[in-house]
């Protein structure tokens, strides 16, 4: 929940009255409270801590909370592998980055990389503690680990993880009492300085001796004023303590011992921790009590101090690194953010709250204001921030105290108002009344816009009547745009805006339009929104904008637009309408825009892509939407108020840091779960687990509107926002290295360093590159063993195809050739004896001959050396050129050169071959041919084609000897296409498609 908000600066600078009284402040700072509902364990808080990654450490009466600005993490499991008790005492980090809590049973080491906790219980030696109740932890400017209990000071020693313990005495005179060293703070020197149960004391670590601050205890002494229950060295160096019975006390170095400087006069109140807290002028101290904070001015120490967060039991208070104020209490968690450093607030001295309805600039340029409430008026100093009552004329007074704007001269003010029209003559104080120049012409009273486009001119608007030009010279007045008979008049409708633009025309928006006027010859134009899709009064142009650079801007209740080659056309939203109402938009001296809506005040930029609800800022959450404001100042913006003005510091506002950047605090890959080491690692996971990554982003200014953006490099496209959770899940990722980045974003876009983690997803076996070589070199081992086998097998067959080519053509053709020579021998013996064998011999001779021609073509098809086509071409054209020759046939032979590399098989070359020697015997011996045209060449496939102009014959009345069935035999042998085509006369084709 939230409680009233109010400012830090507003606070400071209230006039504080003397006394030994504590002054209850009219408004307060804004606090923020933190309880169950927002997920904390419980309400009491007992101590706090930020550390190195900023997380906020929180010590409750259920366990230790981390916060990271958005979510709460819990450790409050009791036991073996959890915490030694639920009630935190103390927290601090050690150099290593490990976070230590104390209980009121023991110590607990936590290390948040490894998510383990180590318990350090009473004892002695290794692993233990000297007392069970731990009272305070402290890392010094050496980075060495102290613990206070009520047995003194130990220092660990990581070496021999034990507490070397240094007894002090915290006890006096009275032994019963509670024994504690509560807190400890080092001085310049490295001495440290330890608010105990008995005084201070001022520890040596070097020489681990101590000196003790404390009254002796005598009968008249309260035993409360050595209770000390909080120290502080603040900006100066000035050390400062605070006891249990409402005391502050500050050390005296020259004098050496501590001095009184304030006493509560309370005596129920109860003094709990202090802290130094700077803001934009002072070096405060903020002291928690037993019923609220406490502000006190050091510098100024006569001043009564300011009591806030009354009716709360308030104990440990810090500031974290963002300036931010953190208090626990016995009622939850408080904190302040320091955005409201930017924002003060001042009274009007009345007691009776009045709003502030103008900022009018005093004439002169003097550094001052009046503002206007419907009480009175009042003067407020810019440079002192002081606010005084203003004395109105006594005259017709409710005219000023009504005014609704105003034009200013040397003298005075022309103003309009609920209740007329006049002049305020400042200097004289004196009040004109021309409330019956409007009455008189219109029947109207209230009077609303007003302008002076020339000397002695002045334009102003009347109630539903048209506006009023008033010459102050001749006192003469007309009315224009009142005239319902006319085209383009107002009457009976209201002029939301009337403005004099730097083109000397006058401008203003009535009637659902916006008008341009030449105020000498009244000569007007009218335009109307383009692209309005809502027709009604909320999309009418409403208030006028001249920007420095010239623009013209126009809003109505729901759109903005822009006056661009005489067309007013849509600027802003594309679509749809806003999601509240817009009064109008301000420009300041840098040409920045502040919009007034009546979901509060925005701040956006000149393309109106960006818009900042500064109503959400502490200090303003509760104003009243439709607040006046004032930028004429530089850096400052001025608001009205109830009761009060605020100065909302720009430069303040634009010094929010830089987002922090993203703790990655764990990633679960499968079932094993890794909390981020400071170190860089690279983790493993299974192709089938899921991969989640926890997020953090410990921002402390404006959390709730910074933005947390991932992206996984590799598989997502672009960078995402995280919804409301705080974690990321991709369920199982293809195998490969992956790099996890995060960013955070605030709402002014600036951006965070980038946090990434990498990883890296294990393929199955299968697709690991130990099994890939594997399968890769038993494939290559198994092709490479085929390929040897294939290429042994062809040897042999290469071998076996020589020796047989060799067989046949040494042996059988030998014998072949022997028999044709018998036979001749034989023929000559016998042809004058038996006459009748002559032609038996002949044939026997002629059969052996072409059997001895057909085995030299086999051989030659056997034998490997033949196997490039350039031996075919070579062959078949010797052949043709053979035959050719015999019959005086001319021969026309062509071949593809491509076919020369071409590799032919056995079956197809001798194939081939013998259709083509086939085809070419035909002709030559029955074609009576004169010419021959051989053709081969290769498009894809191997094309044969045997043409001759000899007497051809009839295909379907031939018949088919071993020749022609031989074609088709050789054809389909090999997998050819062959065509014939003859007919008487005509030749003969022969067409092979391989």
């Amino acid at each position: 929940m939230k409680k009233q908000p109010f400012s830090l600066l507003y606070l400071f600078s209230l006039l504080l009255f003397a006394g030994q009284g504590i002054a209850q402040n009219s408004s307060s700072l804004a606090f923020e409270q933190y309880g169950k509902l927002q997920g904390l364990p419980g309400k009491t808080i007992t101590t706090l801590y930020q550390d190195n990654r900023n997380f906020i450490w929180i010590g409750t009466e259920h366990g230790i909370v981390r916060y990271d600005g958005k979510f709460f993490k819990h450790y409050n499991q009791i036991g073996e592998g959890g915490i030694t008790d639920r009630i935190i005492t103390c927290i601090t980090e050690d150099a290593t980055g490990n976070i230590w809590f104390g209980t009121e049973s023991g110590l607990n080491k936590l290390n948040p990389f490894l998510n383990t906790i180590t318990q350090f219980n009473e004892g002695s030696g290794p692993g233990t503690i000297p007392f069970r109740w731990c009272n305070s932890l402290f890392v010094d400017g050496s980075k060495q680990l102290w613990l206070t209990t009520e047995k003194g000071i130990a220092l660990y020693n990581s070496q021999q993880n034990a507490f070397i313990n240094y007894p002090i005495n915290v006890a006096g005179k009275d032994e019963k009492i509670n024994k504690f060293i509560n807190q400890i703070v080092q001085d310049k020197e490295g001495n440290l300085w330890l608010s105990t149960s008995y005084g201070i004391k001022q520890f040596n670590p070097v020489t681990k001796k101590y000196q003790s601050y404390h009254h002796e205890e005598t009968t008249g002494t309260s035993l409360s004023e050595n209770v000390f229950y909080g120290i502080c060295v603040d900006k100066a160096s000035s050390i400062w303590a605070i006891t249990f019975g409402g005391q502050l006390l500050r050390y005296n170095t020259t004098a050496n011992k501590f001095q009184l400087v304030f006493t509560t006069p309370n005596k129920q109140l109860r003094f709990a921790g202090i802290c130094s807290f700077k803001n934009e002028k002072n070096n405060l101290l903020l002291i928690t009590t037993s019923d609220g904070l406490l502000q006190i001015n050091p510098d100024n120490l006569q001043q009564a101090p300011l009591q806030m967060l009354a009716g709360n039991n308030l104990t440990k208070l810090f500031t974290d690194r963002q300036q931010n104020l953190w208090i626990a209490s016995s009622n939850g968690l408080f904190r302040h953010s320091a955005i409201s450093l930017a924002l003060q607030w001042y009274n009007l001295p009345v007691t009776q709250k009045h709003f502030v309805y103008h900022f009018i600039p005093v004439i002169n340029n003097a550094p001052a204001f009046f503002l206007t409430t419907t009480a009175g008026w009042h003067t407020y100093n810019s440079i002192t921030n002081q606010i005084t009552s203003h004395t109105l004329p006594a005259d017709r007074r409710e005219l000023l105290k009504n005014i609704n704007r105003y034009a200013t001269d040397e003298n005075g003010y022309w103003f309009t108002s609920v209740k007329g029209f006049g002049y305020y003559n400042i200097t004289s104080n004196q009040l004109t009344d021309l409330t019956h120049i409007v009455e008189n012409k219109t029947a109207q009273a209230v009077t609303g816009h007003i302008i002076v486009p020339a000397k002695n001119q002045l334009w102003f608007t009347v109630r539903r009547s048209g506006i009023m030009v008033y010459n102050t010279n001749t006192k003469k007045d007309t009315i224009l745009f009142g005239n319902k008979e006319k085209p383009d008049n107002v009457f009976g409708q209201g002029i939301s805006d009337l403005k004099f633009g730097a083109d000397g025309h006058v401008w203003f928006t009535g009637a659902g339009k916006l008008y341009r006027v030449n105020p000498v010859t009244l000569a007007y134009k009218t335009y109307k929104p383009q692209n309005n899709n809502f027709i009604n009064n909320k999309t009418d142009p409403y208030h006028i904008l001249f920007t420095k650079d010239g623009r013209v801007i126009v809003n109505s209740v729901s759109n903005i637009y822009e006056l661009v080659n005489e067309k007013l056309q849509l600027l802003y939203p594309a679509k749809g309408l806003f999601n509240f109402s817009l009064y109008k938009i301000i420009e300041n001296e840098k040409g920045e825009l502040w919009a007034v809506t009546d979901d509060g005040l925005y701040k956006t930029n000149k393309q109106f892509s960006v818009w900042k609800n500064m109503s959400s800022f502490p200090g303003l959450e509760n104003e009243r939407p439709g607040f006046e404001i004032n930028t004429s100042l530089p850096g400052k913006v001025l608001l009205g108020s109830d009761g009060r003005i605020g100065m909302l510091s720009e430069e303040v506002l634009q010094q929010k840091n830089t987002p922090q950047p993203v703790v990655i605090s764990r990633i679960r890959l499968g079932d094993d779960e890794n909390f981020i080491a400071a170190t860089a690692k690279i983790y493993k996971c299974s192709f089938r687990d899921a991969v989640e990554i926890e997020l953090a982003a410990p921002d402390f200014n404006n959390e709730k509107e910074n933005k947390l953006l991932y992206r996984l490099e590799g598989w997502d496209k672009e960078w995402k926002i995280l919804s409301a959770q705080n974690m990321v899940r991709y369920e199982q990722l293809p195998a490969d290295d992956y790099t996890f980045s995060t960013k955070c974003v605030n709402e002014d876009g600036k951006e965070s360093n980038v946090t990434t983690v990498s990883f890296k997803v294990i393929p199955p076996f299968y697709r690991s590159w130990w099994f890939i070589t594997l399968a890769v070199a038993i494939v290559t081992g198994t092709v490479f063993l085929f390929y040897r086998y294939r290429l042994r097998k062809a040897l042999e067959l290469e071998k076996m195809r020589t020796r047989i080519a060799t067989d046949l053509h040494d042996d059988i053709g030998a014998t072949l050739s022997s028999i044709s020579m018998y036979s001749d021998a034989l023929k000559k013996q016998v042809k004058e004896k038996m006459p009748h064998l002559e032609p038996v011999l002949n044939k026997m001779g002629e059969s052996s001959r072409e059997m001895v021609t057909g085995m030299s073509d086999i051989v030659w098809a056997i034998n490997p050396n033949n196997d490039s086509g350039e031996k075919l071409l070579q062959r078949m054209e010797n052949y043709a050129t053979d035959m050719c020759a015999v019959k005086n046939i001319q021969l026309h032979f062509k071949a593809d050169e491509k076919l020369k590399q071409a590799k032919l098989s056995l079956e197809e070359r001798k194939n081939i071959y013998l259709i083509f020697k086939e085809a070419v015997n035909n002709a030559v011996k029955y074609a009576d041919a004169k010419n021959i045209w051989v053709n081969m060449h290769q498009t894809g496939r191997i094309h044969l084609y045997i043409k001759d102009d000899g007497n051809g014959f009839d295909t379907s009345t031939v018949k088919k000897g071993n020749g022609l069935n031989n074609f088709e035999l050789r054809a389909k042998e090999i997998g050819a296409v062959l065509n014939l085509v003859s007919a008487t006369y005509k030749g003969t084709t022969v067409e092979l498609k391989l």
